[in-house]
């Protein structure tokens, strides 16, 4: 699934160091658990309990435009109600949904908002696209994941100096209603790194959904550092990035 979002937001610098931040990725070469509570079986593939500090939203326009290799799109509100949350499907495969050619090729990228909106200014600014992420072992590992032992992920095509990895994971018993996920930061140039067992052994054990074993696992990368965006009126941080994964249905036990 190729995807683009915008996320425009207003929050004061204490609630900030209150909240989750950012960007929620632990630091290199640590790992996090969360806690969730299972409503589906393709809700539970991103868990995110939500952030404790509510961020006000604010008026970008009615959506963003974004220009690559293959044309041109719209990104528009993520719903009629919503303010300052853009989202699209640009290309790919969607759950339950259209199949569309893909659009997010490497290379240079061109974002602008047009006029802009009642909060944000009118803004032009660029991201370039690297290749994706080869998660070079997925095909080999096992089909039920042992929660007692390591789990080892290689990987290939993510720049040390300017990438780092991630691996995400997430476990869910529908019976219970009880789900726990995790995640880790990873230093690009490895090449490769063992999730500990004592952050799977947190996980509880699969339970199965009509779908299939209620267990995720994925690997992606992304920029160390976002790149700044151009002046725009009204806003005083401003950064865009990306995100590449690839995700496997798995069963922890």
């Amino acid at each position: 699934m190729d995807i683009g979002q915008g996320q425009f937001r207003r929050i004061n610098a204490a609630d900030l160091l209150a909240s989750t931040g950012v960007q929620t990725a632990p630091s290199l070469g640590s790992c996090t658990l969360q806690q969730f509570q299972y409503e589906d079986f393709f809700n539970s593939v991103f868990s995110d309990s939500g952030n404790p500090i509510p961020q006000q939203g604010i008026d970008a326009g009615p959506a963003l435009r974004v220009m690559g290799p293959r044309g041109s799109k719209q990104i528009p509100r993520s719903s009629p109600q919503s303010v300052g949350a853009y989202e699209a499907m640009l290309g790919g495969i969607e759950i339950g949904g259209p199949s569309l050619p893909d659009f997010l090729d490497p290379g240079v990228y061109t974002f602008d908002n047009g006029a802009g909106g009642t909060d944000v200014g009118p803004f032009n600014t660029q991201l370039i696209l690297p290749s994706n992420l080869m998660w070079t072992n997925r095909d080999t590992l096992p089909g039920i994941i042992p929660r007692n032992q390591p789990l080892h992920i290689t990987w290939g095509g993510a720049d040390g100096a300017k990438e780092f990895v991630f691996i995400l994971g997430t476990s869910a018993n529908p019976a219970s209603g009880s789900g726990v996920s995790f995640s880790c930061g990873v230093n690009a140039g490895l090449g490769s790194f063992n999730v500990p067992a004592r952050i799977l052994s947190a996980l509880p054990a699969s339970g199965q959904a009509p779908e299939g074993p209620v267990g995720f696992l994925l690997v992606g990368k992304g920029p160390l550092r976002t790149a700044s965006s151009t002046a725009i009126t009204n806003v005083h941080i401003a950064y865009q990035s990306y995100l590449f994964g690839n995700l496997i249905n798995t069963n922890y036990q």
